[in-house]
């Protein structure tokens, strides 16, 4: 006959002096879990996290106006505030006082013209070629992660009608193509700059000519 004994242990909940593991035992493993997490969210923030295109508000522009088209030039300073690298596909701009049709975007420019000689860039026939010389296609580009870079970039607009009161402030808003920016892996425009552009103070538009973005111009 052979009798069985069978020992059973009770393992209390909340760790006390007869659990093997003290109290400054369970405060280490929550130290460690604690280190785990933060270099794991550390290396993700560093190598992988995706953060926004950034856009400081332009001093300057170029600006031309005819009966058909409106032209704008404007110097934009970005910055990618992530650790990924950015893809951006398109811009585009918009007023917020008018119904008109976005600002396209329509090349890219080495440098805005002389505010000195109006007459360098001219208009008419000699002004297109030399702006067709002068300026680049528009073509997606990419902005690494952490990054800036500069741009002078030209926007134009087929519905010029709505932009004729000299001096006055308008609120202008530049998106952003960006690729991918969405769970399903798509392209969405994304707000990266909203600011105040003041229109020129001469009401002669028809020479591209740079101006201050501000109350007072020269």
């Amino acid at each position: 006959m052979h009798l069985t004994f069978v020992l059973t242990a009770r393992v209390p909940f909340f760790p006390d002096e007869s659990s093997g593991l003290g109290l400054s035992g369970w405060i280490a493993i929550g130290v460690a879990i604690s280190a785990l997490l933060f270099s794991v969210g550390a290396f993700w923030w560093i190598y992988a996290g995706r953060g926004s295109l950034a856009v400081a508000t332009p001093r300057s522009y170029a600006f031309r106006r005819d009966d058909e088209k409106l032209l704008l030039l404007l110097p934009l300073e970005y910055y990618n505030t992530g650790a990924a690298t950015l893809v951006v596909a398109n811009l585009r701009g918009s007023f917020r006082h008018t119904t008109a049709e976005y600002l396209e975007w329509t090349g890219n420019w080495n440098r805005l013209p002389d505010r000195g000689d109006p007459n360098e860039w001219g208009a008419g026939e000699a002004g297109e070629a030399l702006r067709v010389s002068a300026a680049e296609s528009p073509e997606s580009f990419t902005v690494a992660g952490r990054s800036a870079g500069t741009m002078v970039a030209e926007f134009q607009a087929d519905d010029p009608s709505s932009f004729t009161q000299p001096g006055a402030s308008y609120l202008l808003r530049i998106d952003a193509l960006i690729h991918p920016r969405s769970r399903r892996g798509r392209s969405v425009w994304r707000k990266i700059a909203v600011f105040n552009w003041w229109s020129p103070r001469s009401d002669n538009y028809a020479v591209l000519t740079s101006h201050r973005n501000g109350r007072s111009f020269s």
